[in-house]
């Protein structure tokens, strides 16, 4: 068992997600360093529901929904690792990266 680096990219947008994924991808195997990813996480979706009108017509509704999809990805704990994913440049101000050590993953 080794540790392991847990790397979750989230964002609203596919497109932005998928670029930022690919940039981490990149910067790891310019080190080359063992990873595996990006692995697509389900999508969280929140539903909201308006009346149109708060009065007379209750039955006229509105829904929006906002989905936040998710990437994994998983790297083998080093300081080279580390320092790769600190470097890191360029990446857009809506993508949300979280970076969690996990302790004894079994493969």
């Amino acid at each position: 068992m080794s540790n392991k680096i847990k790397v979750i990219i989230k964002s609203y947008d596919a497109r932005i997600l998928d670029s930022t994924a690919k940039l981490v991808c990149d910067a790891l195997s310019k080190f080359s360093i063992k990873f595996s990813g990006p692995i697509p996480l389900p999508v969280e979706r929140k539903r909201f529901v308006v009346l149109k009108s708060p009065h007379v017509n209750k039955d006229a509704r509105q829904t929006f929904e906002q989905r936040s999809l998710k990437r994994l990805i998983q790297i083998e704990e080093s300081k080279t690792a580390v320092a790769a994913l600190s470097g890191m440049k360029n990446i857009s101000p809506s993508v949300n990266i979280e970076i969690k050590r996990v302790k004894g993953m079994q493969e």
